[in-house]
C-alpha cells in the first residue's frame, strides 16, 4: 500500500482507484467477468491430476489429462500422480501415500493380499540393481489402512497393486493377482533400462487384471 500511493503521487494514476471511481457499469463488467477467469487462478486439476504418456507408463488407454482443470479427481491409473492416502506404519505413526515416493526409489503397494506381489518385486528390483521397496497395505500390513480407503482410492482389488516412479507417478497397475508375478514385474521394470521403448516391452500380464 505505501508503494502504490508512492508511485501514484509521482503521476502514475490509475494504481490507487477505489469502488468510488468506477461507474456502475464497469463493476458489473467486472463481476460477470471473474467467474470466466477461474480457471487462471484455481486450477488444482491441473496442479495435481496432470498425467502423461511414456515408454516407462504402462497406461490403461484412459485420457491422461485432467479432464477438469480447476477440480481434482483422484485416480492411480497409470500416468497420473498416485494419491494421497494416510496409512499408518506399525509403529503408531501416520504417513502419507506421498511420503513414501521419494529417495530415488520405486515403490510397490499391493492390498492386503497382494504378498506375492511384494515377494516378486523385492526380488526382481534386486535381480535389476534397482532401489526399491515394498508393502503390503492393510489392517494387518506393512502400512495399516484403518480408514479403509486404500483399496478404492488406488482402485485395485485385496490381491492388486501399483507401481509408483520416484517422481509419484503411477508407472504400473495390476487390479488384481497375476499368475507368474515375478515375471510381470520384471517385464515393468525392463522399461526403465535405457534406450528401451514401447516395442521393447509388451504389456505384461496382470496390467489390466
Amino acid at each position: 500500500m505505501r508503494n502504490a500511493r508512492k508511485m501514484e503521487s509521482a503521476g502514475l494514476g490509475g494504481i490507487m482507484k477505489t469502488h468510488e471511481d468506477f461507474r456502475e457499469a464497469d463493476i458489473e463488467r467486472m463481476r460477470e467477468a471473474i467467474p470466466h477467469q477461474r480457471e487462471h487462478f484455481e486450477y488444482h486439476g491441473q496442479t495435481f491430476g496432470y498425467g502423461y504418456r511414456s515408454p516407462v507408463i504402462f497406461d490403461e488407454g484412459g485420457d491422461p489429462l485432467p479432464r477438469e482443470l480447476t477440480t481434482y479427481a483422484p485416480s492411480a491409473a497409470p500416468g497420473g500422480r498416485a494419491p494421497h492416502c494416510w496409512l499408518q506404519r506399525p509403529d503408531g505413526t501416520n504417513v502419507s501415500t506421498i511420503d513414501l515416493f521419494r529417495d530415488l526409489q520405486f515403490t510397490l503397494l499391493a492390498g492386503r493380499e497382494g504378498g506375492a506381489w511384494v515377494t516378486a518385486f523385492r526380488t526382481a528390483t534386486a535381480d535389476a540393481g534397482l532401489d526399491g521397496q515394498a508393502f503390503t497395505v492393510g489392517v494387518r500390513g506393512d502400512l495399516r489402512d484403518h480408514a479403509g480407503a486404500f483399496l478404492d482410492l488406488y482402485e485395485i482389488g485385496p490381491d492388486g497393486a501399483v507401481l509408483v516412479r520416484p517422481d509419484g507417478h503411477v508407472m504400473w497397475r495390476s487390479r488384481g493377482s497375476a499368475p507368474r508375478a515375478l515375471h510381470t514385474l520384471r517385464a515393468v521394470l525392463a522399461a526403465i533400462r535405457p534406450g528401451s521403448g514401447v516395442s521393447d516391452h509388451p504389456a505384461p500380464e496382470g496390467v489390466l487384471a
